[in-house]
């Protein structure tokens, strides 16, 4: 099963990069930007005119199997959803550092030299050198702070990802032969224990939304976290009131279908229903 999570950054040819493994790969393409809650995509910032150009589809250089994200963004659970169906390339903002602990996912950044970057915009939009550099910077910045909101580092750093390629000095073909390698190489081979911690990110994704948004628990939540390993949901936190930590680990129970749960939820005074 190939998985590969890929930056977008602007004018690095990262999109020709994809189209070469397209070709060569059974996989279907995902763009995605990184969202924490469904709620949050009618809060998303829209996208600029050059970046819909730039990502319009099939008539734009995408290939004919590239399917957008709904309104082009996913959240933590659903990208680890489409990691565990398999075989896709996931574009975009957020996936390649929130898939990189995964053993089996390659996790890739395409990079060039910002004058590289530039002149790739000028050729490819006809505009002059400053409205390029102005919204490769612009798309820098954006995604520079989402990416400090939700991993506390700089998207930069190399050791957010298993590999950097520079299209400045690699031909995306070249890039694109690299990664096959990779990607077929015993480092990135799918075992039980990649199933596994794939399968436990995902249901900490799903535990952490029906923290956040479930109707029903979320105002007895503030201080209740969780952790999964090996298919076992560990409970900790703290609450007020009575009957949160039994309606908790229900709720998870339902939502997961998690079987083995590990309630350590405390319930300390005052309490709300007292």
């Amino acid at each position: 099963m190939t998985v590969i999570a890929m930056t977008r950054e602007m004018g690095t040819r990262g999109k020709e990069v994809v189209n070469h493994l397209v070709d060569r790969l059974d996989v279907q393409l995902v763009h995605h930007e990184l969202v924490e809650a469904p709620f949050d995509r009618r809060k998303a910032p829209g996208r600029s005119e050059v970046h819909r150009f730039l990502n319009g589809g099939a008539a734009n250089g995408e290939p004919c199997n590239s399917t957008p994200a709904t309104n082009g963004y996913m959240t933590p659970e659903e990208i680890f959803a489409l990691a565990r169906r398999g075989n896709v390339i996931i574009r975009g903002w957020g996936a390649a550092r929130l898939l990189h602990p995964i053993p089996h996912i390659l996790s890739v950044r395409i990079c060039a030299p910002m004058e590289d970057r530039v002149n790739e915009m000028m050729n490819r939009l006809g505009v002059d050198e400053a409205v390029a550099r102005h919204e490769i910077e612009r798309n820098d910045a954006s995604h520079g702070t989402a990416f400090s909101r939700f991993f506390g580092t700089d998207w930069r750093d190399p050791s957010n990802y298993d590999l950097v390629l520079n299209t400045g000095q690699l031909a995306p073909e070249t890039c694109a032969g690299i990664l096959i390698d990779a990607v077929m190489s015993p480092a990135f081979r799918e075992t039980d224990a990649s199933r596994s911690a794939l399968a436990d990110r995902l249901t900490e994704a799903r535990i952490a939304s029906l923290l956040r948004n479930g109707d029903a628990i979320k105002a007895r939540t503030k201080n209740v976290y969780a952790s999964v390993s090996d298919g076992v949901v560990m409970l900790y936190g703290a609450t007020r009131d009575r009957g949160a930590a039994g309606d908790i680990e229900r709720a998870i129970r339902a939502h997961t279908g998690a079987e083995a749960v590990q309630n350590s939820i405390r319930t300390t005074g005052p309490y709300l229903n007292a």
